[in-house]
C-alpha cells in the first residue's frame, strides 16, 4: 500500500536515512517537514512532487524554497509560519493554482512574488508585503477575492498611489473578519497618506482591526464610523501626528480598544464619544481599554452624563507621564484597574462595588488589589500621602472587613488599628517610618486599659505578621490568638510581644535588630510558646555567649538560627543538649565565633551551615 501521509519527528531518523528513505514516495499526499533543519535540501531530493496536497514547513531555517516546490500543482496547504530566515518566495509560485491556504506568520519577507493575484482560490493569505510596483503591487490583493479570515498588510509605505490602494478592493472582501494596516517607515505627516487609509476601509462586518504606524495627521471618516456595526477588537497604534482620536463611542459592538503612542493628543474630549443615538451610550459594549505611550496626554474630559463606558471591565494606562486629570469615576463593571507610569496622576479611583484586581505604579509608587477567592489582597508600595488606611478603601472598591492580605512598603501610615480588618490573616509591614501604632489612633494599645481599647487591638484570625524598619512602633500588646509566623526586624521601639492566648499556635518567630526588645529578652519566656519549633535570632551587639542565662530555649525547636552577632564568642552548648528536636543550626555574620567542639551539639542535628 502506498504511503500518502509522512510526518517528521527528531526521534528515531537521523538525517541522513531520511534522505535515503523518503523520496522513494512519490505519492505523497501529506507532508510535515516542521522544525527539520534540512527541509529544503530534502524537497530538492524529491524531485515532482505532484500529487502532494498539504505541506508544513513551519520552523525550518530555509531562506528561499526550492523551484521544485512550484510543480506541486495540486498543493493545496503550505504552511511556512516562523521560518525566520525566509526571506522570498519563488518567482513561478504563481503556478500553485490550487493553492488555497498560505499561512507565512513570522517570517523574515518583505515582498511577495510578482502577479500572486493569479493564487485566486486563496482562502487564508497571513499576510502580504507591498513591495515595489514591480514585485508586489498593493492591487494584486484585488484579485483575490475569495479571502477569509485574517489578513495583515505590511509596508505600507511602499504605496505610491491612493489608487493603488483602492485597487486592493478591501471593501469587497466580506469574509475578511481580522484585518491589520500596518506602515514600517515614518512618513512624515503626509496628505498623501490619508488618501491611502481612506482607501483601505474594509467591509463592514471586520470584526477586528488594527492600523499602527498611520502618517498623516488627519484621519479618514470611515475610522470610527457606526457603519461598523460587528466591530469589536480595534488597535491603533503609533500614531506620531494625529491631534485628536476618533469618534469610536459610536461603535456599539466594540469590547476591546488599545489607544498606543499617540504622540500629538493633549486632551482626549468629546470627540472621543462620538455622536450616539439617544437609546445607547458611548463604548456601550466596551470591556477592555488600554492606552499607553501617550506622552502629551494631559486631560480626559469626561462624558457629560457619567453614562459612558457601562460594561468596562479592564482599564489599563501606562506611561503617560503628564495625565494629571481624574479618570471617569463611574465605572459600574470595572474588575481590573491598572496605572503605570503616571507620576502626575491624582488618586482619585473610580467607583466599582466588583473590582478583583487593581495596580497603580509610577517610578516610586504603587498599590496593587488583588480579589482572592473570598475576599482580598491590597499591597501599598511608596505611597507619600496616605496617613489613615481605613478612610482610603472605600475608593478601592471594597471595604477593610474584606482583606485578608495586607502588604505595605515606605508608606507615611501613621495608624492600622487591627480591629477594623477582622478577617485580616497576612500582614506585612516595611519601612514605614511614621507607622505609631497597630491600635486606633489616640489610643493607649495596652491591655491594662479600658474594656473598649482591649477589644480595638483584636485580630482573631491574623496568622503571619512582619515588621520590618518601623521606628516608631512601639510596644502593641494586641491580641492575636492565631498567630502561626511573627517576624520583627528593626523596630526598635517594641518593647515586648503581642498576646496570643494560652494556647499559643506560634510556629516560627525571628527577631533580629530590635534593641529594646532584645534587652528585655529575660521576659520572653518562649517555654509559653508549646508550638514553636522554628526560631531565628540575631544582630545584637552585646550578646557573647548564645543562648545566654537570659533565655532559656523551648526543646519543641527543630530549626534554630543565629545571625549578625559581631560579638559572640562562644556557643553554650549546654543550653542546647535538651533541644533533642533539633533538626537545623544555621549560624551566619558572627565573626568572631570561635571553633565548636565536636560532639558538643544535640545528636539530633542532621544541617549545620556557618557562613
Amino acid at each position: 500500500m502506498p504511503m500518502s501521509t509522512w510526518g517528521w519527528s527528531n526521534e528515531g531518523f537521523n538525517s541522513e536515512e531520511i534522505h535515503n528513505f523518503l523520496p522513494r514516495f512519490k505519492r505523497l499526499r501529506v507532508l510535515s517537514l516542521s522544525g527539520y533543519d534540512n527541509a529544503g535540501q530534502l524537497l530538492d531530493s524529491f524531485g515532482n512532487l505532484k500529487h502532494l496536497r498539504f505541506l508544513n514547513l513551519s520552523r525550518t531555517s530555509m531562506d528561499k524554497l526550492p523551484e521544485v516546490l512550484c510543480a506541486s500543482y495540486n498543493l493545496q496547504t503550505l504552511i511556512l509560519s516562523e521560518c525566520k530566515k525566509l526571506v522570498g518566495l519563488p518567482a513561478k509560485m504563481t503556478m500553485l493554482t490550487n493553492l488555497y491556504h498560505l499561512d507565512i506568520t513570522k517570517t523574515g519577507l518583505q515582498d511577495m512574488p510578482p502577479q500572486i493575484g493569479k493564487l485566486s482560490k486563496l482562502q487564508l493569505l497571513t499576510d502580504f508585503f507591498v513591495g515595489t510596483p514591480e514585485s508586489s503591487n498593493i492591487k494584486e490583493l484585488g484579485e483575490l477575492q475569495a479571502l477569509k479570515g485574517e489578513l495583515r498588510i505590511w509596508n505600507l509605505q511602499n504605496v505610491l498611489d491612493p489608487q493603488d490602494a483602492s485597487g486592493a478592493n478591501l471593501g469587497g472582501k466580506r469574509n475578511l473578519k481580522t484585518l491589520s494596516l500596518v506602515w514600517r517607515a515614518d512618513t512624515g505627516n503626509s496628505p498623501h497618506q490619508q488618501g491611502i487609509l481612506e482607501q483601505l476601509q474594509p467591509h463592514k462586518d471586520v470584526e477586528a482591526l488594527s492600523i499602527d504606524g498611520y502618517g498623516g495627521e488627519i484621519l479618514p471618516k470611515w475610522v470610527g464610523d457606526s457603519y461598523f456595526s460587528k466591530l469589536a477588537s480595534l488597535s491603533l497604534v503609533e500614531f506620531k501626528y494625529c491631534r485628536f482620536l476618533p469618534p469610536l463611542g459610536q461603535l456599539s459592538s466594540l469590547k476591546t480598544l488599545l489607544i498606543k503612542a499617540w504622540d500629538g493628543v493633549e486632551i482626549i474630549g468629546p470627540e472621543f464619544y462620538g455622536r450616539c443615538i439617544s437609546t445607547n451610550n458611548p463604548f456601550q459594549s466596551l470591556q477592555t481599554l488600554i492606552f499607553e505611550r501617550m506622552p502629551q496626554w494631559h486631560e480626559w474630559v469626561l462624558y457629560d452624563d457619567g453614562k459612558a463606558f457601562p460594561r468596562l471591565q479592564v482599564l489599563r494606562i501606562r506611561e503617560c507621564p503628564k495625565l494629571s486629570r481624574a479618570l471617569p469615576d463611574h465605572l459600574p463593571s470595572l474588575m481590573q484597574l491598572e496605572i503605570k507610569g503616571c507620576p502626575q496622576l491624582v488618586l482619585s479611583l473610580p467607583m466599582s462595588p466588583i473590582i478583583n484586581k487593581m495596580m497603580l505604579s509610577n517610578d516610586y509608587a504603587q498599590v496593587k488589589l488583588v480579589k482572592l477567592s473570598s475576599g482580598y489582597s491590597l499591597r501599598l508600595f511608596s505611597f507619600q500621602d496616605l496617613q489613615y488606611l481605613p478612610k482610603e478603601m472605600p475608593k478601592l472598591g471594597c471595604d477593610s472587613t474584606t482583606l485578608l492580605s495586607i502588604d505595605i512598603v515606605g508608606v507615611t501610615l501613621k495608624w492600622l488599628p487591627l480591629f477594623l480588618f477582622p478577617r485580616l490573616k497576612q500582614l506585612t509591614i516595611w519601612a514605614c517610618l511614621n507607622l505609631e501604632s497597630l491600635c486606633v489612633q489616640g489610643e493607649p494599645c495596652s491591655h491594662s486599659a479600658s474594656t473598649s481599647s482591649s477589644l480595638i487591638c483584636q485580630s482573631p484570625h491574623l496568622e503571619k505578621l512582619s515588621l520590618h524598619n518601623c521606628p516608631k512602633l512601639k510596644s502593641f500588646h494586641c491580641f492575636l490568638p492565631s498567630l502561626v509566623d511573627l517576624k520583627i526586624y528593626h523596630c526598635d521601639g517594641i518593647e515586648s510581644f503581642p498576646r496570643v492566648g494560652s494556647s499559643s499556635k506560634l510556629e516560627s518567630l525571628k527577631i533580629q535588630g530590635c534593641h529594646k526588645l532584645l534587652a528585655g529578652r529575660k521576659q520572653w519566656n518562649l517555654q509559653r510558646f508549646p508550638s514553636l519549633s522554628r526560631f531565628c535570632f540575631g544582630a545584637c551587639e552585646e550578646v557573647e555567649s548564645f543562648p545566654d542565662e537570659c533565655m532559656l530555649l523551648p526543646s519543641t525547636l527543630t530549626s534554630l538560627g543565629i545571625r549578625n552577632l559581631p560579638k559572640l564568642k562562644s556557643l553554650d552548648c549546654k543550653g542546647l543538649q535538651h533541644l533533642t528536636s533539633l533538626r537545623e543550626l544555621i549560624i551566619k555574620y558572627c565573626s568572631k565565633l570561635q571553633p565548636i567542639p565536636e560532639g558538643s551539639l544535640p545528636s539530633s542535628v542532621s544541617v549545620l551551615t556557618v557562613s
